[in-house]
């Protein structure tokens, strides 16, 4: 009896590990894709607010 339980134990342990292992992809997966999203918008932002004539003129005397 005890060989067929530490055989249930073995399986139930390698259940729960590839759950967990499935659930840490699918959230490491969100993350990354929350980044490379966040990446894609802050260069968007960066082209935006490049004004390459802003400083060109500065008028020291005040």
């Amino acid at each position: 009896m005890d060989f067929i339980s530490s055989i249930s134990t073995v399986a139930t342990n390698f259940s729960m590990h590839k759950v967990a292992s499935a659930i840490g992809t699918a959230i490491f997966s969100k993350a990354l894709e929350q980044a490379e999203t966040g990446g894609e918008d802050m260069i968007k932002l960066l082209e935006l607010s490049a004004d390459p004539d802003l400083g060109a003129n500065f008028d020291a005397i005040a």
